[in-house]
Order: C-alpha cells, then sequence, then structure tokens
C-alpha cells in the first residue's frame, strides 16, 4: 500500500436498489398470525417479510407479487390500501447499498408455504411474537401498522372483506 494511502479510509461505490414484498398474513377462526422468512446469508441471519429486488419493466405491485409467489409459494390476495416504505443502507463487500422497499399487504389463503432456495426456513407469528422476531426497527413498525390495517378489516358475508371506516 503507498505511504499515501496508508490510515485513510477508501469511501465504498455506492448503489441504489428498489424492492418490493408483501407482509403477508392469515387470518384463523381464532387468531391472526403474520409470516416471516428465515434468510440464510451466514454474514447477517435475518427473519423478514418476503421482498426482492424490482426487475427492469415491472412496477413495485407487479414485483410484490411475484417476488411473495417465488419465496412463499402461496396462494394468496392483495388487500388494497395498505403501502409502507422503510428505507435503510448496509454494506456488501466493497458497495454502499441504499436501498428503500414498499410492502404491500397480502392475505394468504392457506398456510402451507414451500420456500424457496433464498431462504433456510419460516414460521407464523402472533403480531406481538413477530414485531420481537424481527430485527430492525423500520420492520417492526411495518408490521404493527399492517396489524392496525388487518384489525381494522371486518368479516363479511361469504368470506369476503370489507375495510371498516
Amino acid at each position: 500500500m503507498p505511504s499515501s494511502m496508508r490510515g485513510k479510509r477508501v469511501k465504498p461505490k455506492e448503489i441504489f436498489e428498489e424492492s418490493a414484498g408483501t407482509v403477508v398474513f392469515h387470518r384463523g377462526r381464532t387468531k391472526t398470525e403474520y409470516l416471516l422468512l428465515y434468510g440464510h446469508d451466514p454474514r447477517n441471519p435475518y427473519w423478514g417479510m418476503p421482498k426482492g429486488i424490482i426487475e427492469p419493466g415491472e412496477d413495485r405491485l407487479s414485483a410484490a407479487k411475484r417476488e411473495t409467489k417465488e419465496e412463499t409459494g402461496l396462494e394468496f390476495r392483495l388487500i388494497p390500501g395498505f403501502e409502507q416504505r422503510e428505507r435503510y443502507r448496509f454494506r456488501w463487500n466493497d458497495l454502499m447499498i441504499d436501498k428503500t422497499v414498499t410492502y404491500f399487504l397480502a392475505r394468504a389463503k392457506s398456510k402451507a408455504v414451500k420456500i424457496s432456495y433464498e431462504h433456510e426456513g419460516y414460521a407464523w407469528f402472533t403480531i406481538r411474537s413477530a414485531v420481537s422476531t424481527v430485527p430492525h426497527n423500520s420492520a417492526k413498525r411495518i408490521l404493527k401498522k399492517a396489524d392496525e390495517f388487518v384489525s381494522s378489516i371486518k368479516r363479511a358475508p361469504r368470506g369476503r372483506t370489507i375495510q371498516s371506516k
């Protein structure tokens, strides 16, 4: 290393990523549960919600649907009216990633998850357990907002849902 470089930090290259995903919930007869996936990055194992990078030509909603289906194998229905964003930065090798993720709300038709190769495991959690499991405050906030939204949905005849005012 040249003497002029000793002791100096090299600023990593910065890139911006935009992703989309869903807060997946299943409403049973007695409780509502939220799906979290367990990631297997050996440097940073984590519990989180299904999400992924928006591909060229894709909008946020289409990306969220695709990623949720790819990562969970679930049949689900998106619930209109819920959209939350989180923004964070992290270092990946010599890159600094500035990431924005948009989350939508998805109601799973069953709890029969078929995780993709991208994850090691999954679990269904009550809201309290889900919030205590995710590591980041932004994810905790999004889960709480989703639960407030889900709680405002009333059951309607023949399995349909309606948003209460």
